[in-house]
């Protein structure tokens, strides 16, 4: 199983992310110009609905149709709720932690502006609220499912926790860093804390729930300093 899904989902998920790139870069996907920004905000969130969409649908026809698996092995299963409310709190740390290796390497690496905030300022403009729907609850879901209930838990199977961890976090951070062109050197090293860290969550708790809150907090901080603050320099 290890053989065959992990890459068919791996390279599913890059070929989708290429295409999401391509179109945005053709503007097909959000177009400057002459359509209302909301409406680019609305098709923005819609696509990457159909992206996460289809990666999740190839996990659960590898797990549940083809391997007839049962749901919960992904990871589907209850939490406390004194997990959950820890959950945000760690975030902040994370969020923290990842913006001081950014920080201390940047004076290594010249880069522009980060390419991530630009598009989620250019494609979610006049949609906000979108912004918030796509990044800190759809994207959060999805990937704690891809990453942690699929990947990481195949992965444990066959190897220590941390071993484990470690791939399926380098995965999830050159996965993620693939948008982000000269400032891959700058985000590497905080996204794989990010997908290690999530890891271990989840093989703490037994449970996709925890990571989700935790992934959706980060991804909500994030958001929030885009449009709330002049994060990440200008744009062209």
């Amino acid at each position: 199983m290890v053989v065959l899904s992990v890459p068919a989902v791996a390279v599913a998920y890059a070929g989708l992310v290429m295409l999401d790139l391509a179109l945005r870069g053709l503007g097909v996907v959000a177009p400057h110009g002459a359509t209302a920004p909301a409406v680019l905000a609305a098709i923005n969130l819609v696509f990457d609905v159909l992206v996460y969409g289809a990666v999740v649908a190839v996990i659960v026809w590898v797990t549940v149709g083809r391997r007839h698996l049962p749901v919960m092995l992904l990871g589907l299963r209850r939490a406390r709720w004194r997990v959950l409310v820890a959950m945000p709190p760690l975030a902040i740390v994370l969020q923290l932690a990842g913006s001081t290796l950014t920080a201390s390497l940047s004076p290594l690496v010249r880069a522009g502006p980060n390419p991530q905030i630009c598009q989620i300022r250019q494609g979610y403009v006049g949609g906000e609220w979108l912004a918030v729907v796509a990044i800190a609850l759809v994207a959060p879901a999805a990937e704690e499912l891809i990453f942690r209930g699929f990947l990481y838990a195949t992965l444990r199977r066959r190897m220590r926790w941390w071993v484990a961890a470690a791939l399926s976090g380098l995965v999830f951070a050159l996965l993620h860093a693939a948008s982000v062109g000269g400032y891959v050197l700058l985000l590497l090293p905080s996204l794989f804390l990010a997908g290690f860290v999530l890891a271990a969550v989840y093989e703490r708790t037994h449970s996709l729930w925890p990571g989700m809150v935790v992934h959706g907090s980060y991804n909500l901080f994030a958001v929030l300093l885009i449009f709330v603050t002049a994060a990440g320099g200008r744009c062209g």
